[in-house]
């Protein structure tokens, strides 16, 4: 059996991230003190603004409320357990995240684009989104 030391598995995704175009940056570059600094303590392992900016630049049509709602959700993992957590963010991931939101005051369902790809499993979100109203 082959054992996975944590170390290797984290520089071989920094390296695929950094060919997908990522920039990298390590922890003290962007922690508290610094000139560049994005969160407060090492206990943040999301960084909000990162987060925040991710998700309206992958959902340029959503309104603030859903993107709202969506970043809500990733940082308030539901689960008794690190385990827990780690698999529900995981679903969310793949699945993407469910939100509500209203509009024209008609309260609908949608799918925010997967948070990695952009992807969503419907093939014109929009079109959708329009059509329930």
């Amino acid at each position: 059996m082959v054992k996975f030391i944590e170390s290797v598995v984290e520089e071989a995704a920094r390296d695929w991230l950094e060919s997908l175009g990522y920039a990298i940056k390590h922890g003290p570059e962007i922690g508290r003190g610094n000139l560049f600094a994005e969160r407060d303590d090492y206990a943040q392992v999301v960084v909000a603004t990162r987060l925040r900016d991710g998700l309206v630049r992958l959902n340029p049509t959503f309104p603030a409320e859903a993107i709202d709602d969506a970043f809500r959700k990733i940082i308030r993992l539901e689960g008794a357990t690190l385990d827990a957590r780690n698999r529900n963010f995981h679903r969310l991931l793949v699945d993407g995240v469910a939100v509500e939101y209203g509009a024209d005051g008609a309260l609908r369902d949608s799918l925010l684009p997967k948070l990695i790809s952009g992807e969503l499993r419907l093939k014109d979100a929009a079109h959708v989104a329009e059509t329930t109203t």
